[in-house]
């Protein structure tokens, strides 16, 4: 025969619990996260979005024609040319004081007619280059990625940052479609690292709180499981004393009948009575009527 175990309440309930407190904690600190930093990207997008329509207004009155050559230019000549090099100036003042490390004009094939960074002047991107493709289709998309290294607009080379890349469509003044895209980079180290920093106080945070009501839930379950340990513990031995008398009943040389009052059927017979009328337990299985 098995050895029956005995549920221990205390014992199952600390484990689910404790399971269940992680996966809370764990699940909100992700979500706290994930929202945070969606809606870090929603702010700047639309800080980019008005931030590109002052570098139109700007620029393009100015430089809109030469841009439009700089379609049919060489890389080459782009770089060298005066326009260029103005360009960027212009674009280095109007951001000057913001986090941004370069900014990219396309046009509708791909082409970076203007860039901060004169390496990438006048070359072309795939054409399934994502960023540029999406805002073609006129909306507003932007990527976090981690760099290494990466050349911000004075020429400087920074290490290990977190950058955000948006996508933004430019819209033609006299017809309103979209003869190009900005790409603009944003240094957001540090919002990332401060996001990282609140998600580490909003998991403990939550671990308390998780962790205070688990205490208080296992008072209450200590109380059950005592309850229930005694229950059993009286069960035993009741079982314990009804197998005992019942052994005693059955070795007695006298005959014993025990039944139920209002079924009339008997609840036992000892042996006594078995050997006398001949009958088995089994067999004994009658109403006291028919006896």
């Amino acid at each position: 025969m098995s050895k029956q175990t005995n549920f221990s309440l205390k014992l199952y309930f600390s484990i689910v619990s404790l399971v269940a407190i992680v996966a809370s904690a764990l699940s909100l600190s992700v979500y706290y996260r994930h929202t945070t930093i969606d809606q870090l990207i929603g702010i700047e997008e639309r800080n980019y979005v008005s931030l590109s329509r002052t570098i139109a207004n700007t620029l393009f009155p100015k430089y809109g024609d030469f841009l439009r050559l700089a379609e049919t230019l060489p890389q080459s000549q782009l770089v060298k040319n005066a326009l260029s090099r103005q360009l960027h100036n212009d674009v280095e003042g109007i951001v000057k004081g913001l986090p941004i490390l370069k900014v990219n004009i396309f046009d509708t094939r791909g082409k970076i007619l203007f860039s901060t960074d004169p390496s990438q002047t006048g070359t072309v991107k795939p054409s399934d280059y994502p960023g540029s493709q999406v805002a073609l289709s006129g909306e507003v998309v932007s990527v976090i990625s981690e760099r290494d290294k990466f050349r911000g607009i004075d020429g400087g080379e920074i290490y290990d940052r977190t950058l955000l890349s948006s996508y933004l469509p430019i819209y033609a003044e006299q017809d309103n479609s979209i003869i190009g895209v900005f790409e603009i980079y944003t240094d957001i180290t540090d919002r990332i690292e401060e996001v990282k920093h609140r998600q580490l106080e909003v998991s403990v945070a939550v671990l308390a709180v998780l962790s205070l009501l688990y205490l208080v839930q296992l008072l209450f379950v200590i109380r059950a499981d005592r309850i229930l340990t005694l229950q059993q513990r009286e069960h035993k031995q009741a079982t314990e004393l009804s197998s005992r008398l019942g052994r005693l009943l059955d070795k007695s040389v006298n005959e014993i009948y025990i039944f139920d009052a209002a079924s009339l059927r008997f609840t036992h017979v000892n042996q006594g009575a078995s050997d006398n009328l001949g009958y088995s337990a089994e067999e004994m299985d009658l109403s006291l009527i028919h006896i």
